[in-house]
């Protein structure tokens, strides 16, 4: 149909929706991580400079070419950024599938959101105004809240739930998901969602604000269109290129002090 003018068009409508969604995973870094964390730390420093919870350890490095550290501030900035791009950080559910993959390695710990249980400590100004607003939403308490599903506002560094609800689970199903998965639980309040160095999956983490160099943020999610596809297999390409060019440029060197040892006899 190339080239072509279709005429007329008064059978067209929609047949049926597609339901089918495919997500896709990548790891988050070197040049791309570098990037991301530069904005988040840029908008940190800018909006949020006088609160301990950007104060703590979230860094990039350039060794490894991962981010280090992340706490529930930086991460609902990490997603907010992210989104930009057509990506954001593991709702609880495909983090479990990362780790059901063999993804997820052990020696280093990771969040993807936080748990309410209700309105009171620990935590309780962020519980109380999260209670709030999923009554409003007709939402029941536990909710496990990914990154994905969370917003910080500048004035007073608020924690709310933002306009995408997608991965939050709540009521009965969160609690039968937190006797199935998680090792660790609370009963009250705004607690983190986390892997721990050992493997195990926690929803009792009491300090929102803690981070240190031992938090990863590793793999990240995004819907499998073309563009995205795209972005993930050339950098996954560039990212095997610059391993390839970095074994050739030490093959070389290797070379070269040989021939000048020769040359030395």
């Amino acid at each position: 149909m190339l080239g072509r003018k279709v005429k007329g068009n008064d059978e067209v409508g929609i047949l049926e929706p597609i339901i089918e969604r495919y997500v896709l995973r990548r790891p988050l870094k070197g040049d791309y991580a570098k990037e991301i964390h530069a904005e988040v730390k840029g908008r940190a420093q800018k909006d949020f400079r006088n609160f301990p919870m950007f104060n703590a350890h979230f860094e990039f490095n350039e060794k490894t070419g991962e981010i280090n550290g992340i706490n529930t501030g930086y991460g609902i900035l990490l997603n907010e950024a992210l989104t930009k791009d057509g990506f954001w950080l593991p709702t609880i559910t495909q983090a479990r599938k990362l780790d059901e993959a063999g993804l997820l390695s052990n020696g280093v710990w990771r969040q993807y959101g936080i748990a309410v249980y209700d309105g009171n400590n620990p935590n309780q100004g962020v519980a109380d105004k999260l209670v709030k607003e999923a009554s409003k939403r007709g939402w029941e308490t536990p909710i496990l809240a990914p990154f994905k599903a969370l917003k910080i506002v500048k004035t007073g560094a608020k924690i709310g739930f933002g306009k995408d609800s997608e991965g939050i689970i709540t009521g009965e199903e969160a609690t039968e998901y937190l006797k199935k998965y998680f090792k660790y639980q609370g009963n009250s309040g705004a607690l983190r969602l986390y892997r721990d160095t050992i493997g195990s999956w926690g929803a009792n983490w009491n300090y929102l604000d803690d981070s240190d160099s031992n938090g990863r943020v590793d793999w990240i999610c995004g819907e499998a269109t073309q563009k995205n596809l795209e972005v993930a297999v050339l950098g996954s390409i560039d990212s095997v290129a610059k391993q390839e060019v970095a074994k050739i440029n030490e093959r070389l060197s290797s070379a070269k002090k040989a021939a000048f040892d020769i040359l030395k006899q």
